[in-house]
């Protein structure tokens, strides 16, 4: 889920959801289900994910819905879209050895968490080119 949130897609996922729950939101919000679960996705008309490993899930959802390369415009959290704020704005939230270093932030409107192209971005940004591939 997260990596494929850092890839940009639109994914919803709620812990602790029954079927019948996950059935409606698929229905109501016209979602694709991925899941590990056969008999769930033969019911919602989702993708059954065969493969143990995650790299090749998202791999897998990738190549099977042809998702556009957007990565680093959500939030891996919550799913949110992120805006571009100055640095003035995350001044409060982040380190200030950050502010030395970095001038350019993002921030969710969701859950207000602030993102930056820092080393995390960078060995993330690796990951995804990976998965892309």
């Amino acid at each position: 889920m997260r990596w494929l949130r850092a890839l940009g897609a639109d994914v919803l996922w709620e812990r602790g959801w029954t079927e019948a729950e996950v059935l409606k939101a698929c229905r109501d919000e016209g979602r694709v289900l991925l899941t590990r679960a056969r008999r769930l996705a033969d019911a919602a008309g989702g993708l059954w994910l065969t493969r143990d490993d995650w790299r090749e899930q998202v791999r897998e959802v990738v190549r099977r819905f042809h998702l556009e390369e957007r990565p680093f415009t959500r939030c891996t959290v919550c799913n949110t879209l992120l805006r571009e704020v100055p640095a003035d704005d995350v001044r409060s939230r982040v380190d200030e050895r950050v502010l030395l270093h970095w001038h350019a932030f993002w921030e969710c409107g969701g859950c207000g968490r602030v993102y930056w192209q820092g080393a995390h971005y960078q060995r993330m940004h690796a990951t995804v080119r990976a998965l892309l591939r």
